[in-house]
C-alpha cells in the first residue's frame, strides 16, 4: 500500500503566491489516482491523504489559523487529527484505492477531482471574434469565492476581508520582490 500526501492547496483552496505548491499538491493528487490504476493488478492500494485548515508554520497567517481551543478541547486544526486516517489509509482493514481523502477536523471528505462545468458548443471549429461573442455564455467560477468557500469553516463573515487583505499583501510583496505569484 502507497499512502500520499497532499493538500487542499492545489485542490479545493490555492492560495495565491504559493503557485508551485499547488501545482504539487495537485500533482501528488492526481499521481495517486493514476498508480491506483496502474499498480492494482499487483494488489498495490495507492490513496492520498489531504489535510485541510491543519495549523502549520506555512498556514500561521490565514485569518483564523493560529486561534488554539482552550486547553483539553479537540483541536480540529492540529494536524494530529489527520494521523488517524493515515494510519487507516495504510492498514489492511482499508479496502479503498485510488482515492483522494479530504481530512478538516473529524470530518473526512472524498476529493473528486476537477470536474467539467458549464459548457458551450458549436459544431465545427471555433474563429476568435465567435468565441469572443459567446464566452459570456460560459458559466465560471470566481476562483475568489471558490477559496474563500474552501476556507468557510475557519473564516466566517469577517474573514472574508481578512483572507482578501492577506492575499493582497501576498501579491504586493511578489510584486515588489520582482517574483510571479500565480
Amino acid at each position: 500500500m502507497v499512502v500520499n500526501t497532499s493538500s487542499g492547496s492545489g485542490l479545493f483552496n490555492p492560495l495565491p503566491a504559493q503557485a508551485a505548491y499547488a501545482a504539487g499538491n495537485a500533482g501528488v493528487a492526481a499521481l495517486t489516482i493514476v498508480a491506483a490504476r496502474e499498480l492494482g493488478r499487483y494488489g498495490v492500494r495507492v490513496n492520498c491523504i489531504s489535510p485541510s485548515m491543519a495549523r502549520t508554520r506555512l498556514t500561521l497567517d490565514v485569518p483564523g489559523m493560529s486561534q488554539e481551543p482552550p486547553p483539553g478541547r479537540f483541536d480540529p486544526l492540529h494536524p494530529a487529527a489527520s494521523a488517524p486516517v493515515a494510519a487507516y489509509l495504510a492498514s489492511s482493514a482499508c479496502p479503498l484505492t485510488g482515492q483522494v481523502l479530504s481530512v478538516r477536523g473529524g470530518t473526512v471528505t472524498a476529493a473528486r477531482g476537477w470536474s467539467l462545468g458549464g459548457r458551450i458548443h458549436k459544431d465545427g471549429l471555433w474563429s476568435v471574434q465567435e468565441l469572443t461573442e459567446r464566452m459570456k455564455d460560459l458559466p465560471t467560477a470566481d476562483p475568489f469565492d471558490d477559496l474563500a468557500h474552501a476556507l468557510s469553516g475557519a473564516l466566517g463573515t469577517a474573514g472574508r476581508a481578512a483572507l482578501q487583505q492577506m492575499i493582497d499583501d501576498l501579491l504586493e510583496r511578489g510584486s515588489r520582490s520582482g517574483t510571479a505569484s500565480s
